[in-house]
């Protein structure tokens, strides 16, 4: 007869099954999950993910499948592996709130070999014998009475290996990766304006599509059109250290989020002014606040949505004298410690 303690925690008859059938299936399979944790360029907000070696795996037992398509597109022939993992227990590392750790697992084509932390700059890496990362974005619908629980991601593509390492020694943490302005826009999380008005002390800008998971107002992300970027001189001017000199354009627009009109008015102010003060960016325009409108209809209630639009002009090589000493102040914010023994 069991006991009180194990009649409370026991399974129910609908979920023993399932979890038989599922260990049936899958040859009572364990997958092993590494913690990776975010490091991000404070030039420009490009983010990487590192093996954390002084956090602890995670092993979980459970039956994994995935399926395959071949793509083929203008810049990449990949093969892109969508995949469900079938838990026997919630995976606590895959249900985190704005993780700055990721846990990550490694599937083989062959499944075989000895679990190792994949190095994609080795030129004798492959898949077969390396494995494919695999990370989970959602979790599928969960029903209590079946007590598994299905998590559902697509492995980490080609063109993204680059963005995780085995080891932080080593990593490039100076060079900025974009060759527009953005640097010179995240540089205002830290300027000071010798003048009275725009004042940042909450307020945070976030390339887009690099804004922290559920990140709450205010903040304001930083998007330039890609086909914006284009040349106004015909070639570059290359100074006495042969720095290449181009004259650029770029379609800024920035979202805001929490904030009301006087406060994105002193910041476009502060922007204006810091064109006239350091001409780092040359206003091609002039900037106007709009609404933007966003819904939630479970509230019935729009956000403080707004966005400002800028076309400015500005040398390539300052935007990245700019990202460099913004490292140079910032850097240790950034980068996580003792990620590898390596780095320790």
């Amino acid at each position: 007869m069991p006991t009180a303690a194990e009649a409370v925690t026991a399974k129910s008859q609908l979920a023993a099954d399932i979890a038989a059938g599922v260990n049936t299936l899958s040859l009572n399979q364990q997958l092993t999950f590494v913690p990776y944790t975010r490091v991000v360029l404070p030039a420009d907000g490009y983010v990487f993910w590192a093996v954390n070696s002084s956090l602890p795996s995670i092993t979980v037992q459970g039956s994994l499948h995935y399926a395959t398509d071949r793509h083929q597109n203008e810049d990449e022939t990949p093969g892109v592996n969508q995949v469900v993992f079938t838990a026997l227990a919630p995976v606590a590392g895959l249900n985190l709130v704005a993780p700055g750790v990721m846990y990550i697992t490694t599937i083989y084509d062959n499944w075989a070999g000895d679990f190792d932390y994949p190095d994609f700059n080795d030129p004798d890496f492959n898949v077969e014998t390396n494995g494919i990362l695999v990370a989970f974005s959602s979790r599928s619908p969960f029903y209590q009475q079946a007590d598994t629980y299905h998590y559902v991601g697509t492995a980490i593509m080609p063109a993204m290996q680059s963005q995780f390492l085995s080891t932080i020694a080593g990593f490039d943490a100076i060079t900025p990766v974009v060759s527009n302005s953005l640097p010179i826009w995240l540089s205002f999380n830290n300027y000071v304006p010798p003048y009275m008005g725009f004042s940042n002390t909450t307020l945070t800008l976030f390339p887009s599509f690099a804004v922290p998971d559920n990140a709450a107002p205010p903040y304001a992300a930083v998007h330039i059109e890609p086909a914006s970027t284009t040349a106004i001189q015909p070639t570059p001017w290359y100074d006495s250290g042969l720095s290449p000199w181009q004259l650029g354009h770029d379609t800024v627009r920035i979202t805001f989020y929490g904030l009301r009109n006087p406060d994105v008015m002193n910041f476009r102010d502060c922007v204006l002014q810091y064109s006239r003060d350091t001409s780092n960016i040359g206003m091609m325009g002039m900037p106007t606040i709009r609404d933007e409108k966003r819904t939630q209809v479970e509230a019935s209630i729009l956000a403080e949505k707004k966005t400002i639009t800028f076309d400015v002009s500005y040398y390539q090589t300052t935007a990245n004298a700019i990202a460099r000493q913004l490292i140079l102040s910032t850097q240790q914010t950034y980068l996580p410690q003792a990620l590898s023994p390596q780095a320790a």
